[in-house]
């Protein structure tokens, strides 16, 4: 037997590792990312932030020369605010022009395998993030939902965009 077929065949033996996913915390909510999802991690960073937007907007950060929005979702869905002061880490999703950060407050997990859940098992995320799941997956008795990143940022735009329609609406003069 040649090399080529002894390592094929050693490599029949071994157990497959199967789907691994990126899984997070937002307060008592289990994350996972989307398959393919473009995703980085990085450290502590200066965030700038800007006045007069919501608290749940932490602001921006420079990544390789990008100017980055950053928000902290725990606020967003009443888990109380990320103590900047403190440990912390920010989730960068997706390619540019499009990447925003998501701060963490515990590291990011890999998640081996996650299977399909059942409907009973759902998690029930708050607004604004029920709408931008786009899958259950149980791992270890432990239910998460799957975030569709994409339909998230959509969802914060139009958070934005509905409080400054707001704001808007309550200076105009009777």
């Amino acid at each position: 037997m040649d090399e080529l077929a002894q390592a094929l065949s050693s490599a029949e033996d071994q157990p497959s590792v199967g789907d691994v996913r990126h899984g997070f915390m937002l307060g008592d909510y289990r994350l996972l990312l989307t398959a393919g999802t473009l995703a980085e991690l990085a450290g502590k960073a200066a965030i700038c932030a800007l006045p007069d937007t919501p608290a749940w907007f932490a602001g921006f950060i420079n990544h390789r020369g990008h100017t980055v929005p950053v928000y902290d979702l725990n606020m967003l869905i009443g888990a109380g605010a990320t103590d900047l002061k403190r440990q912390y880490w920010i989730l960068l999703l997706d390619r540019q022009p499009a990447t925003f950060g998501v701060i963490l407050r515990q590291l990011p997990a890999a998640i081996n395998d996650p299977q399909p859940g059942s409907p009973e098992a759902a998690v029930q995320l708050p607004e604004p993030l029920a709408g931008c799941v786009s899958g259950q997956y149980q791992v270890d008795q432990q239910s998460w939902a799957e975030l569709d990143h994409r339909a998230l940022i959509q969802q914060l735009k139009s958070i934005f965009r509905d409080r400054d329609v707001l704001s808007a609406a309550s200076e105009k003069p009777e």
